[in-house]
């Protein structure tokens, strides 16, 4: 999770990461399977800016097609907050029609105003839906590619520093990068 409140800014990087295996509910929002969230509170200025390099999102399910979808990518903010979102080379593997590779909220809790999201690509991001179809415009960036988690393979040490799920033969991930 990453947030800010109290009218602060946060600016993080996630990198080289494999997010899988992840499952919820969905029947309500806290139980909601993930990869990543950002929260932006309803504090005048609250700002969350965060990059995603390199990394994989796969199998990342609800076990009821609830009200709220699980995603790769979940962004929620309160009132007047932002949230921006940069992507690059990131493999969103999901939309088994209980998970999106992206979804957005407005919390309507205590916050006023409306949030803005804004998602910006640096290119090579490939989904297996269309979620971000209208946000990943790089001509480099692939969506519905809905074979795209048959040519993983397996979790497991493939030589650097934590288990990754390789590319397999025949993958559009291959040399898709940017």
């Amino acid at each position: 999770m990453i947030q800010a409140g109290s009218g602060f800014t946060l600016n993080a990087n996630v990198k080289n990461s494999t997010f899988t295996d992840l499952h919820g509910d969905g029947n309500q929002f806290y139980t909601v399977a993930r990869g990543i969230a950002a929260g932006s509170e309803s504090y005048t200025g609250t700002q969350v800016s965060y990059t995603t390099t390199n990394n994989t999102f796969s199998n990342i399910t609800n076990t009821v097609a609830g009200s709220y979808p699980a995603a790769a990518i979940m962004d929620v903010a309160e009132g007047d907050g932002t949230i921006t979102h940069t992507a690059q080379n990131d493999l969103y593997t999901v939309g088994d029609g209980t998970a999106n590779a992206v979804n957005y909220y407005r919390y309507t809790g205590s916050g006023s105003g409306t949030p803005t999201f804004t998602i910006n690509s640096n290119g090579g991001n490939i989904s297996s839906d269309n979620s971000f179809s209208t946000y990943l415009t790089q001509s480099s960036d692939k969506h519905n590619q809905t074979s795209l988690a048959s040519f993983l393979g397996v979790l497991t040490d493939n030589g650097g520093e934590v288990p990754t799920l390789a590319l397999q033969e025949g993958s559009p991930a291959i040399n898709a990068g940017t």
